[in-house]
């Protein structure tokens, strides 16, 4: 018992020396670093609450793509991790053996995941019905959100990058395609240029040559009413690996009903009409019905990739269709589980890909604590972060730290975030969020983070 009694002193002793040892450690390593203090927003707490080591961390700063934990935290309070979101294929008109005379609708419910594997799974259900020929349209309903593409909480200058992709009920591969481009067989040749997958909704204009040393590609997209043109220009290298380049779309509904045309053509369904936007009438009757992934799956994607699109997505299911009642849903969720006061904080856009947000490093420890307490999420949430070294937005960082930091990460110009977990040999789990609003080197700021959250695992 004596024996027993002093281990427990002796234990408790080398963690009152580890903690009293990390202050001086961090405090070198930022010293270290040359950042302004003024800059940084640090919080660093034990499983227990314990303030383990602060700088500014009730001081605002802009948190970037960490705000995704704050979306996060509402959808998985509200939904089940294995909520499944539907999309629906429903014909209109008259079935004489393998002919449809009439419509075909495609009606999306808000599904961020609707994705080639699963167009291929609605349509060969549909194939099930027997029809080999359509003579009418295809009909995109995107009705279950409103048609407001871009929310006005987001950075103002739009763009054709992936991370800038519009939003809709019905949207098919996160509203993106990509370029892939493969150099000729000899320089001076045409290079080889694709689009994947293939349809009528986006143009490609191939204007790249083969070089003989030097690659060189830029991609632009230009919208008409009814298509996208990607015109790819530039020159790539001789025996070069093929180069791929990330573009968005304009139109959700008609990319979707495109790309539909063609996947129900590989099957052997063959649609004589075009392609438009509309609603499902009532004459219509339900003729296929996908089911897609489950909620931790679409929350994985958003988090390890630190997806735009898919957190404004999921708010505006939080809101019935609407963003600014998806906002209004994220903020009551604070303020009713975290007891947040609303003067306490600016929630503009729930993806963070704003300047506008406002929050201090200890509100996000707190959020981190709270998905600690409820253990029917817990464990998907935690799997949904980047692990360092190892995969997401971390896998090429903290290589020497591999396994043991689980965090999200958020950028934007002069702003660096890193909010999660550090985990070590011994059990323990220290929660930490690092937040730079400054004019620095980014590369330096997230070195430095890096440096700091190994020192946690140490």
């Amino acid at each position: 018992m004596k024996l027993l009694v002093a281990l427990c002193i002796i234990l408790q002793s080398y963690a009152l020396a580890s903690e009293d040892s990390l202050k001086p450690r961090l405090n070198r390593l930022i010293e270290k670093s040359g950042l302004k203090k003024g800059d940084l927003g640090i919080y660093i707490s034990d499983q227990s609450k314990k303030v383990l080591y602060e700088i500014n961390s009730e001081k605002n700063f802009i948190p970037a793509s960490i705000t995704k934990l704050l979306t996060t935290a509402a959808v998985m309070n509200k939904y089940s991790p294995n909520t499944k979101f539907h999309t629906q294929i429903f014909i209109d008109g008259e079935q004489t053996a393998e002919v449809l005379k009439g419509n075909l609708i495609l009606k999306g419910l808000g599904d961020p995941h609707f994705v080639s594997e699963k167009m291929w799974m609605l349509v060969n259900d549909f194939a099930r019905t027997g029809i080999k020929k359509i003579t009418g349209d295809i009909i995109a309903d995107d009705t279950t959100f409103d048609a407001e593409r871009y929310d006005p909480g987001r950075e103002p200058d739009r763009n054709d990058r992936a991370y800038d992709a519009p939003v809709g009920a019905l949207s098919f591969n996160w509203n993106s395609t990509t370029v892939y481009v493969r150099p000729g067989k000899a320089p001076g040749d045409r290079a080889r240029v694709f689009i994947d997958p293939e349809n009528s909704f986006v143009v490609l204009k191939n204007n790249v040559t083969t070089s003989s040393k030097g690659t060189d590609l830029s991609a632009e997209r230009v919208s008409a009413e009814s298509y996208d043109e990607i015109n790819v220009k530039g020159k790539i290298a001789v025996g070069a690996e093929e180069y791929h380049i990330y573009k968005d779309i304009s139109n959700p509904p008609l990319y979707a009903a495109a790309n539909l045309k063609e996947f129900l053509k590989e099957r052997g369904v063959f649609v004589e009409g075009g392609i438009r936007t509309g609603v499902v009438p009532k004459s219509a009757t339900l003729a296929a019905d996908l089911e897609g992934e489950p909620l931790y799956r679409i929350i994985n994607d958003m988090n390890k990739f630190s997806n735009n699109y898919i957190a404004e997505m999921l708010a505006k299911n939080l809101g019935g269709g609407h963003m600014p009642e998806g906002l209004k849903a994220i903020r009551q969720f604070l303020k009713d589980e975290l007891g947040w006061s609303g003067a306490g904080f600016n929630l503009s856009n729930v993806s963070g890909f704003t300047r506008k947000n406002s929050f201090n490093a200890h509100q996000f420890v707190d959020v981190l604590l709270w998905f600690q307490r409820h253990f029917t999420f817990y464990p998907e949430f935690l799997q949904s972060l980047p692990v360092a070294g190892v995969d997401g937005t971390l896998q090429k960082r903290m290589k020497n730290s591999q396994g043991w930091v689980r965090a999200k990460t958020g950028l934007l110009s002069g702003v660096v975030a890193l909010s999660g977990y550090a985990g070590s040999a011994d059990g323990a789990t220290k929660v930490f969020t690092f937040i730079y609003n400054g004019s620095g080197d980014e590369g330096q700021v997230r070195d430095t983070f890096d440096t700091l959250a190994a020192a946690l695992v140490r």
